[in-house]
């Protein structure tokens, strides 16, 4: 419907207008909309659109459990990532993402017909990329402003850790193979107390509901 569709862009206008007014530094920024593309390169955004992650925001965002990042997508993060790239396309065309705002705040009552009209006719055709899996935007949000993701094929786990605690384990990743699970609590690696570090293999000691297990985690490429 509409409102998924008109959320995940206005979600970017704040962020944006923030930037723009310098009451944050540009650096600060851009950290920002980085840090909003980087969550949408987990899993969950190559399963849910951000028009579905909109209406079930309630029961999966707001409720989030140790599998978010596999099962779903920030529409926060998707929101901001969809409004910078529809702001970057226009600004192309000596427009702002602003006017589609005021277009809709002047004309009052409105469909999603009338959003995509106000869209293209300002030159953005893109809108149904609200519902496609969010992965899409920042595959067009990449190959548009030639984005180099630094650590493709590089050695990793697909672990995030929280302190010695596993926090996160990635769908498919080393970590989810080797049988790492969140909640996990690292004891030692390699016998020895000392950071994780990302190296071909470790044998990890981990502390799982009170039991000594030992794991083999082995690097894998980044996808």
């Amino acid at each position: 419907g509409l409102l998924p569709a008109l959320n995940v862009i206005s979600f970017s206008l704040p962020s944006l207008n923030t930037l723009r007014s310098n009451l944050i530094k540009p650096n600060e920024g851009l950290k920002k909309i980085l840090n909003s593309l980087h969550n949408l390169t987990f899993p969950g955004s190559k399963r849910v659109s951000l028009s579905e992650a909109s209406k079930t925001a309630w029961i999966k965002y707001y409720k989030q459990d140790e599998n978010f990042l596999n099962s779903s997508v920030s529409y926060y993060d998707g929101g901001l990532a969809l409004g910078f790239y529809t702001d970057l396309k226009l600004i192309e065309r000596g427009k702002r993402i602003d006017e589609v705002f005021i277009s809709l705040r002047d004309k009052g009552k409105y469909t999603f017909e009338d959003l995509d009209r106000i869209l293209t006719n300002l030159g953005f055709d893109e809108l149904y990329l609200a519902y496609r899996p969010a992965y899409e935007i920042f595959k067009a949000l990449r190959d548009y402003i030639h984005l180099e993701v630094f650590d493709k094929d590089k050695p990793y786990y697909g672990i995030i850790l929280d302190g010695n605690k596993v926090r996160f384990v990635e769908d498919d990743s080393p970590a989810d193979f080797a049988g790492l699970m969140p909640d996990d609590q690292i004891i030692s690696i390699d016998n020895t107390a000392k950071p994780l570090e990302v190296r071909e293999s470790v044998i990890l000691h981990v502390l799982r509901e009170g039991r000594l297990k030992e794991i083999t985690l082995r690097a894998g490429k980044s996808p």
